[in-house]
């Protein structure tokens, strides 16, 4: 039994490490700052199936060893003490075999909760300065004058960039190449603010 437990101790830790991924991904998302909410829930769904599978082997193996706690209590036959060793060695077998399995994808959440975390930092001034481009490009369409040729046009363009920008901060975008990059978008809609603002005429002196 003590074999047994032996191997089931690093499954438990595995499943409390995938539980603290879980906490800190999901604490990364749903803020409406530009974090990338549907890929982190599609990431969420999946740790999370990760962390239920050997949650169900770690209870499975819980009851078991009650059981045979139990029987050996109540001194079981050596057929039974032998069928309840066989068991505690398969749980052994399986709990390294799972603990194995589990590394793949906690090195996989790691490296998303990791590429969250420095999105955190370097996000923010790239959103703030795109909403602020937007906001020049807006007072430079009102200083224009609703006599400026191409102006409805313009318009669209920009209430169109809003409504991105809005995707964007609802995280309602997929990652799903390594290239892939909401940073990048951000600096995209910022450029198209620019040729929309490059588009309008300016007061000559």
């Amino acid at each position: 039994m003590r074999t047994a437990e032996d191997a089931i101790e690093p499954l438990d830790r595995a499943c409390g490490r995938l539980e603290e991924l879980h906490r800190e991904i999901r604490s990364f998302l749903g803020h409406g700052d530009g974090m990338p909410f549907f890929t982190g829930q599609t990431v969420l769904a999946q740790l999370w199936d990760a962390l239920e599978s050997s949650r169900r082997t770690l209870g499975i193996y819980a009851r078991q060893r009650a059981d045979i706690q139990h029987d050996l209590a109540h001194g079981i036959d050596f057929d039974g003490t032998a069928r309840a060793l066989e068991l505690l060695a398969h749980w052994a077998e399986q709990a390294e075999h799972l603990t194995e399995l589990a590394d793949e994808p906690i090195s996989a959440f790691t490296e998303v909760r990791n590429h969250l975390w420095e999105l955190r930092f370097s996000l923010p001034p790239v959103r703030q300065r795109t909403y602020a481009a937007l906001t020049e490009a807006r007072n430079d369409l009102i200083a224009a004058g609703p006599a400026h040729p191409g102006r409805f046009a313009l318009e669209a363009q920009l209430n169109a960039l809003g409504d991105r920008l809005r995707d964007l901060d609802a995280g309602r975008v997929e990652l799903v190449n390594d290239d892939d990059d909401v940073t990048r978008w951000y600096q995209e809609v910022e450029g198209q603010i620019a040729k929309v603002r490059d588009a309008m005429p300016r007061p000559s002196f």
